[in-house]
């Protein structure tokens, strides 16, 4: 049973400039996503996936394989999606290379380790029936979609759910989950032409911490402080 390891990081971004090589600690953001790769046994293969030459060269010199991104695929309104299709039929065609799994790992999450992404591949791995996985992170009770309103085109506020009993009480509220960025996911190669996730999805909790989504500068003074805590 095969796993590649796809680590999608284009050259442009719109917020951040440049931000999967933004310094984070001394060292790029896309450092930390190899790393952690790198460092999971369970994985087959790890390839970056890119239109810039910069950061194919530093994948390069980590060791870890790369495969150039058409640049119709690599603008602000790509997906990701079409970024993994480019690279599946790349090995495909190359090395009739078909993987039985496609591990997802964006480089703005650099707080997840090798031992969540191994926790990830185990948990996938033994439910035979699940098409996916996406890592979560548990919702506050606070805003949980029962408290959360919004704003009619009068001005006043309205539930978001149209429930007919309102849930107050914290213990009343069932459990509900949110992506965290894009930390891990976790696919069957039999389902990717479809989508990244989707089907019988498992969720993969993770904490807040852990599950930092550099979007910003902000995001990365938050990671900084996170990182320091850690060593």
């Amino acid at each position: 049973m095969s796993i590649l390891a796809i680590i999608p990081a284009r050259g442009g971004s719109v917020g951040l400039k440049n931000k999967n090589m933004y310094p984070l600690n001394g060292k790029p953001l896309l450092f930390y996503t190899i790393q952690a790769a790198k460092k999971t046994k369970l994985l087959d293969r790890i390839v970056v996936s890119s239109d810039s030459n910069k950061i194919l060269n530093f994948a390069k010199k980590k060791l870890v394989e790369v495969i150039k991104r058409p640049k119709n695929i690599s603008d602000s309104k790509s997906t990701t999606h079409q970024a993994i299709i480019h690279c599946l039929n790349y090995l495909k065609k190359e090395e009739n290379y078909i993987p039985y799994i496609i591990l997802i790992l964006q480089p703005t999450s650099p707080l997840r380790n090798s031992n969540h992404i191994t926790n990830a591949i185990k948990i996938f791995l033994k439910d035979k029936q699940a098409t996916s996985l996406v890592s979560c992170v548990k919702v506050p009770h606070n805003f949980h979609p029962a408290s959360v309103m919004k704003e009619n085109n009068r001005g006043y506020l309205t539930n978001f759910l149209k429930e007919k009993k309102k849930i107050f009480r914290r213990q009343d509220k069932s459990p509900v989950f949110a992506r965290n960025g894009a930390s891990i996911y976790i696919i069957k190669n039999s389902h990717v032409k479809k989508f990244l996730f989707g089907g019988r999805i498992i969720k993969f909790l993770m904490d807040q911490d852990s599950s930092i989504d550099i979007d910003s500068l902000e995001d990365i003074k938050k990671a900084e402080k996170i990182l320091k805590k850690i060593k």
